[in-house]
């Protein structure tokens, strides 16, 4: 995993924010392994099927905060459901990289 445990927590924090019932951060993507360089931060944000509409609405705030937080340009983040993770295909094509962070 190439990001910083600094990183990792101010994600999870601007997350928090939010008051979720239930959430799930995952990082994914070239900086989920150890092995490879460069490339951006691909962060998946599980949350239940209620709290999708809102969190979706808050999602430039959400990556703008991200990217305040850490001094890191490079952050992608795909937002889905727990319920998804199973039936969509790009999910399932991830799922195995998948790192959790919260």
């Amino acid at each position: 995993m190439r990001i910083t445990d600094f990183q990792r927590k101010q994600f999870v924090n601007c997350i928090t924010k939010l008051n979720l019932k239930k959430f799930e951060l995952h990082l994914f993507g070239s900086r989920s392994s150890s092995f490879t360089k460069g490339g951006d931060i691909d962060l998946l944000l599980l949350v239940q099927n209620e709290d999708l509409e809102s969190v979706l609405e808050k999602k430039f705030q959400l990556v703008t905060e991200m990217k305040l937080a850490t001094q890191d340009e490079k952050i992608d983040l795909t937002i889905s459901t727990f319920d998804k993770l199973h039936t969509d295909v790009f999910l399932k094509s991830i799922a195995d990289s998948l790192i959790l962070l919260s």
